[in-house]
C-alpha cells in the first residue's frame, strides 16, 4: 500500500509539472503570436499608406488627362496597387487568425463521451 501511495504521489507531481510546462508553452506561443500580429500590422500600415497615395495620384492623373495611352497605363497601375492592397489584407487576416485552445475540461468531454451513442440521442 505504501509503495502505491508513493507512486501515486510521484505521478501527481509529474502531472503537475507537465501542466506547468504546457502553460508555459502556451504563454510563449501566445506572446509569439501577439508579436507577429503587431509586426504584421506595422508592416501593413507602412505599405498601405504609400499605396493609398499612389491610388490618389492615379485618380488625379486620370481625371486630368485626355491621352488614352496614359489613361490605360494609369488603369494598369491602379489594378496593381489594388492587388497589392488585397495581398496585404490577406496577410493581415492570416496573421490574426484565432487558433483553437483546449483546456482540461475540453479534453475530458472527448475522453468521457460515449461514441456508441448518436448525437442528440436520449437515454430512456
Amino acid at each position: 500500500m505504501k509503495d502505491q501511495s508513493g507512486t501515486h504521489h510521484k505521478l501527481l507531481e509529474e502531472i503537475s509539472l507537465l501542466k506547468r510546462r504546457i502553460q508555459e508553452m502556451e504563454q510563449s506561443e501566445s506572446e509569439k503570436r501577439a508579436s507577429l500580429e503587431r509586426l504584421s500590422a506595422g508592416i501593413a500600415h507602412e505599405l498601405k499608406n504609400p499605396l493609398n497615395i499612389i491610388l490618389q495620384g492615379i485618380a488625379y492623373i486620370q481625371s486630368s488627362v485626355k491621352d488614352k495611352t496614359l489613361i490605360d497605363a494609369c488603369d494598369r497601375i491602379k489594378k496593381s496597387a489594388i492587388r497589392a492592397d488585397m495581398v496585404i489584407e490577406n496577410f493581415l487576416s492570416f496573421s490574426q487568425q484565432v487558433h483553437p485552445s483546449f483546456g482540461g475540461d475540453d479534453m475530458n468531454f472527448f475522453l468521457h463521451r460515449n461514441p456508441s451513442k448518436k448525437e442528440g440521442a436520449h437515454d430512456d
